[in-house]
């Protein structure tokens, strides 16, 4: 039985006798049945909703506060930045000079809901807007986790908080927006909707996770492997027992969920009730389970893949599976300057073969896996959902940019909704098995793992608190400012004052439009628009079109008269000092402006 419905799990003689039409009829004119004014409304959790609003907020707050204080801690908000401007100004394929002069961006990874941003560029050309799209996407998921927690255990606020202020999410605020903020809803609703018996709103919005980037695709054949465990469990499970007596001809399926609706030509109609030891079923007045009479585990194999979820999670996993390698065997190559997948070649080399090999370093690795089990609880490891978390570790781990093996960054952002949904089955699962114990009389065992729940509720809160509290957006909520622990640069993150952030912005204004810049990775974004930007190392091949320099006070390239000399060995010609204030400075070539 799917510990999801066991709250639902009640004898159908418990459920009050339908209405007679007539009934229906007086009891609708009595005005007593009036349903909701706006049908959009209906079904909608107002403290869910509520909790996604305030979360949305405080993620906007942080965004805006690292945008005003030009905290870019890398390239990327840069690229993608210039990603949305090409779309916005109809340029396809999409070049990103940021990346390298005259570089194709649909060559580096495979993110075509990306061309969602360009008509939002439009409306709002800067880089903030991206910025509050990712607040708004990572908010957005809010609203599924905290309603399916609601549901189902008391601890829901505790399991709320964890995800708000979940280290995954929040590192992937610090280093600002990537595209992996729209596979966070994606995950969110997608779960919890295949939960909520929505199976087609969940298949669509699962298989759209492989327009995101292209090792979501893993992603989308683990939830169909999922489904079908899950599926093909619940039928071994459901195994038939005879009932003599009275009801000779009827069967009862232990544990089985079961179908409620009418069977007709093999169709199978599921409300997702769920059969209790004392149900029975009779041939002719009830259906059968939902997933069959299962007498073997090879004939509940076949049969769960010729139900509706197993063609579900064929569809899946081979939509996941050809996705992938069209991206990665046709699309990538095509567009790449190199013909072939760029990110093949990351993977570490050095690493001992098997587990030890892809645990190493250690120091690094099993640190992030004890993140990962505290932020489950420890008892969501027991939720068969843990498992799509996999994919993203395995490709992580095997890789060799050490920035993929830690908790900051952005690269744990889609594991958050996936442990918080693990978590709520796990806290699920333990609140039905104490039901059960007190039901036999065994008070103080159901007393015990009622306790035993509320203690993984709050590792995965503590987990969470004390994971971000390790990150920039951590260190921002307790006054530090946007720093980052692995940044070797003193300083970077601070706040800074209302004179520097003037002092960029004056630096803005000078740079102007039109005009070819080379930038360091905390100026780059803010001068996208309406300009040609390049990045401080990797501008090779551009330099006679380049005419403007702009440096921020973060990095240590020095006063006016010292980037002037920069740029006049790195490009010629003569070069004049446009604006030099706190730091920020603005070079142009002569004669070019």
């Amino acid at each position: 039985m799917s510990i999801f419905a066991s709250r639902q799990a009640r004898p159908s003689a418990s459920r009050p006798a339908r209405l007679s039409a007539s009934s229906r009829a007086r009891f609708a004119a009595s005005g007593q049945a009036r349903r909701p004014r706006f049908g959009f409304c209906r079904g909608i959790d107002p403290v869910a909703a509520g909790l996604a609003i305030f979360a949305g907020a405080i993620y906007v707050i942080f965004s805006a506060y690292t945008w005003r204080n030009f905290n870019s801690i890398s390239w990327d908000q840069g690229i993608f930045t210039q990603l949305a401007d090409q779309y916005a100004r109809g340029i396809f394929p999409p070049i990103v000079d940021i990346k390298a002069p005259g570089y194709n961006l649909w060559g580096d990874h495979f993110h075509p809901i990306l061309l969602l941003t360009g008509p939002l560029f439009r409306l709002w050309p800067s880089g903030m807007m991206l910025l509050v799209l990712q607040s708004a996407l990572f908010a957005l998921s809010v609203y599924p986790i905290v309603k399916l927690a609601r549901q189902h255990t008391r601890y829901w606020l505790l399991v709320a908080a964890a995800y708000i202020l979940s280290w995954g999410l929040t590192s992937a605020l610090v280093v600002q927006f990537h595209e992996i903020a729209f596979a966070v809803p994606l995950l969110a609703f997608g779960i919890t909707n295949w939960i909520w018996g929505k199976r087609a709103r969940a298949c669509a919005q699962i298989a759209l996770l492989v327009f995101v980037k292209e090792d979501m695709g893993f992603t989308v054949i683990a939830f169909a492997a999922v489904i079908f465990l899950r599926a093909y469990l619940e039928r071994l499970r459901a195994r038939p027992a005879p009932v003599s007596g009275a009801n000779a001809n009827a069967t009862v399926y232990q544990g089985a969920e079961v179908s409620t609706g009418t069977v007709s030509g093999g169709n199978e109609v599921s409300t997702g009730r769920a059969c209790t030891a004392n149900t029975v079923l009779t041939d002719d007045a009830a259906p059968a389970p939902r997933f069959g009479r299962a007498r073997t585990w090879w004939h509940a194999g076949l049969a769960t893949l010729r139900s509706r979820t197993g063609l579900a999670s064929i569809f899946l996993a081979l939509w996941g599976l050809a996705w992938f390698l069209l991206a990665t065997q046709v699309f990538l190559p095509y567009f790449s300057g190199a013909g072939e997948w760029e990110y093949v070649t990351r993977v570490e080399a050095d690493s001992a073969p098997g587990l030890a090999g892809w645990l190493m370093p250690a120091n690094v690795k099993v640190p992030t896996l004890l993140w990962i089990a505290a932020g489950l609880g420890l008892i969501g490891l027991r939720s068969p959902w843990a498992l799509l978390l996999v994919p993203t570790l395995l490709w992580r781990f095997a890789g060799n940019n050490p920035y993929y093996w830690t908790i900051l960054w952005h690269y744990s952002a889609v594991l958050m909704p996936i442990m918080s949904v693990a978590l709520v089955d796990g806290l699920a699962r333990i609140r039905a098995e104490a039901q059960a114990k007190s039901a036999l009389g065994a008070a103080t065992s159901a007393s015990r793992l009622q306790k035993l729940a509320g203690y993984a509720a709050v590792l995965a809160l503590c987990g969470a608190i004390t994971g971000t509290s390790t990150n920039g957006f951590g260190h921002w909520a307790t006054g530090q400012g946007n720093t980052q622990g692995w940044n070797s640069v003193a300083g970077y993150g601070d706040a800074q004052s209302a004179r520097q952030q003037a002092a960029a912005r004056a630096g803005i204004a000078a740079v102007g439009q039109g005009r070819t810049v080379v930038t360091d990775v905390v100026t780059m974004a803010y001068v996208v628009p309406g300009n040609r930007v390049l990045w401080e190392h990797s501008y090779a091949g551009a330099e006679p079109e380049i005419d403007t320099v702009f440096f921020s006070n973060r990095l240590h390239h020095g006063n006016g008269p010292q980037v002037a000399l920069w740029a006049t060995e790195k490009f010629g010609g003569t070069w004049d000092i446009v604006s030099d204030k706190s730091g920020y400075v603005v070079v142009m070539k002569e004669g070019t402006y």
